[in-house]
């Protein structure tokens, strides 16, 4: 790569598609939208993407972006790096690989910074678009193929739900950012309200946006709703399957309108006067067609499962989210008959659509790109790299886990109606055990920084950068840090996270602290015999070795280790260790119970390779480092 100079980027951006593609969608507008906004910036921009019909091979937008088109649908692919390895594509500084299920693997043949963009995963689609083998195919090269060859790489998605996803297939949490798509709000009302009941579907035409649950949503409530119709305003391959599914139900043309491709101008009038948007879609990475909806105060419907839209839609505010067809009918139905439900979402929904700019992600990605292209290439660029283990985000048996603090914390403090933290909550379902098991009166608080929880039920989530927790102090009756203190970094970090729960807790509160320890014989997140024992640079390649990823990110004290660091951080310890192991021990069959009946000395100089250290600890006022 030749060395940038101070000044505006050079940028290029490999997209499957433009927004002038037969099969264009949200991701063409995403990528497009961002280019005209850098354009406008000072940087220059060039789109690649699939050749078409209906567009020249080279265009340049009102806003200064170039746009090549080469290649079919998947020959664009190696279409690119032919391209760039000829010089037409020019430069760049920085290459965006927008990633629609396939990635255009630019991190293998351009000597360029690349950042990959991934509006979602597309798990579910793949056999849905394609047959058996190329559904495999596909799927094998989303979730092997490039978490493997973009390691290390910057990723933007556009939504926390598709930062998890990511993370599911060994992205590290860390490298992805969230940049949100943006939208327009109109200052009025670009139209009336039609007179008679008005859905709209706004998207592809292609399988996995299932248009035809609205097609069936309109066949189950056109009796109950004289003059109810649905505009389909998207075009696409599956527009005659489409046909031929609104002829079976026997609905007309007047019943079910298939606009086709509608310029923006329509598109407003169309939001505008309808009464509900419905989003039936499998996967959305967003739903930019629920953000276009809002702007115009019109309410969205879609499932509560298909990605980025349980953000976009903020459930019974700006619309609903559902779990099955008949769910989905029934919400059409409450906000056909409900007027005042209905013009009380349209409310909220437009001020939600208000708290998105494009000008806003445009900034978020400038920001990423600049950084991005001044880093050589090859160097490292996110300092934990992906790793197909997740130690945050697992369940295996967390609820067994919980259950467990419960009964510890319970001797030391009751907690009815206790404000209780969980501190590095990762999945979520120590925070919702605790929440059970401390009832409806309880407070419980999860925190970590990133959000990648799969459990949801019962507590509260804040966000905590940089190991300050973001609460007053003497905020938390209990605080519990089960398996995070290893996962902070060096000792004076693992200090000051110790130190921030010192702090958050009450005098008269307790922090429960469990912690692997470094002499256990199997470690604990690798599953390696001996991994902790060993120095730095020996964890590192057993690690690699076994596949497990590039190298040992985890740093668990001993026991004596553990004492100071708590000690320092201003809290005096109950070391119950002994007592859990000894349970634990009572409740794993007949070994253990056997071995519970050892001399107290033996079983005490078993505690050295104890697997966890387990410690309830209360302030002892704060201390100053």
């Amino acid at each position: 790569m030749h060395e940038r100079e101070e000044g505006p980027l050079e940028v290029l951006i490999l997209n499957w598609r433009d927004q002038t593609h037969p099969q264009g969608g949200g991701s063409e507008v995403f990528a497009e939208t961002v280019a005209a906004g850098l354009s406008r910036l000072g940087h220059r921009v060039t789109i690649f993407c699939a050749a078409h019909e209906e567009a020249p091979s080279e265009t340049r937008t009102s806003d200064g972006v170039r746009i090549v088109r080469a290649g079919g649908r998947l020959s664009v692919y190696s279409t690119a790096a032919i391209s760039f390895w000829r010089g037409r594509l020019g430069r760049p500084d920085v290459i965006v690989d927008v990633q629609n299920g396939l990635p255009f693997l630019a991190q293998l043949w351009a000597r360029t910074p690349v950042v990959l963009v991934c509006h979602h995963v597309h798990r579910e689609q793949w056999a849905v678009v394609l047959g058996p083998r190329a559904a495999r195919f596909g799927w094998w090269v989303e979730s092997r193929l490039s978490p493997r060859v973009h390691r290390g790489n910057r990723y933007v998605t556009v939504s926390d739900v598709s930062r998890r996803e990511l993370a599911e297939l060994g992205v590290a949490p860390e490298a992805v950012h969230v940049v949100h798509n943006g939208v327009d709000v109109p200052h009025e009302a670009v139209a009336p309200r039609s007179e008679t009941p008005l859905l709209v579907v706004l998207g592809r035409l292609v399988p996995h946006k299932r248009v035809e649950l609205a097609l069936d949503t309109v066949a189950a409530l056109r009796d109950e709703f004289p003059g109810l119709r649905l505009v389909v305003a998207g075009r696409g391959w599956w527009h005659d399957e489409i046909v031929e599914h609104r002829d079976r139900l026997g609905l007309s043309e007047q019943d079910v309108l298939l606009e086709g491709w509608v310029d923006e101008d329509e598109k407003d009038r169309l939001l505008s006067s309808a009464w509900v948007s419905l989003v039936p879609s499998l996967k959305e990475g967003w739903g930019i067609a629920v953000m276009e909806a809002a702007a115009h105060g019109t309410p969205s419907i879609a499932f509560r499962d298909a990605g980025g839209v349980a953000e976009s839609i903020v459930d019974g505010e700006t619309g609903s989210l559902v779990s099955s067809v008949d769910e989905f009918i029934d919400a059409t139905r409450t906000l056909l008959r409900d007027t005042e439900l209905r013009e009380s979402y349209a409310s909220r929904a437009r001020d939600h659509a208000r708290t998105y700019s494009w000008d806003s992600a445009v900034a978020d990605l400038e920001k990423i790109l600049l950084d991005e292209s001044a880093r050589p290439v090859g160097s490292e660029r996110v300092k934990a790299p992906a790793r197909r283990r997740l130690p945050h985000a697992v369940d295996d048996d967390r609820a067994g886990k919980a259950r467990a603090i419960v009964a510890v914390v319970s001797g030391h403090r009751d907690l009815a109606g206790a404000r209780i933290l969980d501190a590095g909550c990762g999945s979520g379902a120590i925070a919702s055990e605790l929440a059970r098991a401390a009832g409806p009166e309880a407070t419980v608080v999860a925190v970590d920084r990133l959000d990648v929880r799969s459990n949801r039920a019962d507590h509260a989530f804040a966000r905590a950068d940089g190991g300050h927790l973001p609460f007053a102090d003497a905020s938390f009756d209990v605080v519990v840090s089960n398996h995070v203190l290893e996962h902070v970094g060096s000792p004076a970090e693992q200090l000051h996270y110790l130190s921030e729960l010192a702090r958050v807790v009450r005098r008269d509160g307790v922090v429960y602290l469990a912690v692997p320890n470094r002499f256990r014989l199997v470690e604990a997140h690798y599953r390696l015999p001996l991994l902790s024992w060993m120095p730095q640079r020996g964890a590192d390649a057993a690690v690699r070795a076994t596949r497990r990823g590039d190298w040992y990110d985890v740093d668990p004290p001993s026991r004596s280790e553990l004492r100071s660091l708590v000690r320092r951080a201003g809290l005096e310890a109950d070391d119950v260790t002994g007592v859990v192991a000894r349970q634990h021990l009572q409740r794993s069959g007949a070994p253990g119970r056997l071995a519970t009946k050892l001399p107290e000395a033996v079983l005490d100089a078993a505690l050295m390779v104890v697997p966890t250290f387990v410690l309830v600890c209360r302030p002892l006022g704060r201390i100053q480092h």
